[in-house]
């Protein structure tokens, strides 16, 4: 679930059940854990909007470095190669990127972001982003709402799609040495 910049996992019953405390996403994002009696009941009684397909949630970690190419290799697209060569490419309908501005999207970013996705750079899934109304300077800081969202709403996601980074328990660079030679081919 998401609502105006944060993520949320509805967990019925209260703080004694499994998932009791919030956990880290990636080194920005917090998934909060929000304890109701009834998911649905909760859902019919609040302003919802259905995100169908899979979701690819990006999360570029180092924010304050937007065109650090080494991050975005190393820290983001080859893991995430590695991960959907394992798991057989499951069709991204739409990807997410948190903290990173448009203009930091620079075209080696978008093609290395296809190789990654395995498909052309002219089928890349759309990309929504964060919101900020400064266009100078770093990337947005945690907690800001996704463009082109309600802030009255709550978005819930059919399937997310997040591949871990270093801080989060992930892996830097590719998982096995028959991804590196599967992405240079």
């Amino acid at each position: 679930w998401h609502n105006t910049g944060g993520w949320y996992a509805l967990v019925e019953g209260g703080p004694d059940k499994a998932i009791q405390a919030d956990w880290k996403m990636s080194r920005n994002t917090r998934i909060q854990a929000m304890h109701v009696t009834s998911a649905n009941a909760w859902a019919a009684n609040t302003d919802v909007a259905y995100v169908p397909g899979t979701t690819l949630f990006l999360d570029y970690s180092y924010w304050r470095h937007p065109g650090a190419i080494g991050h975005w290799g190393g820290d983001v697209l080859y893991p995430l190669f590695s991960v959907l060569r394992q798991f057989g490419r499951p069709t991204i309908d739409r990807i997410v990127i948190l903290h990173i501005k448009h203009r930091h999207l620079i075209p080696w970013v978008r093609y290395t972001m296809a190789v990654a996705l395995g498909v052309e750079m002219d089928a890349l899934p759309p990309v929504t982003l964060m919101r900020t109304d400064k266009p100078d300077g770093i990337g947005p800081g945690p907690h800001t709402p996704l463009f082109g969202l309600d802030d009255n709403r709550w978005y819930v996601f059919e399937r997310g799609l997040h591949v871990h980074d270093t801080f989060s328990g992930g892996k830097r660079g590719f998982a096995r040495a028959a991804d590196h030679i599967a992405w240079r081919e």
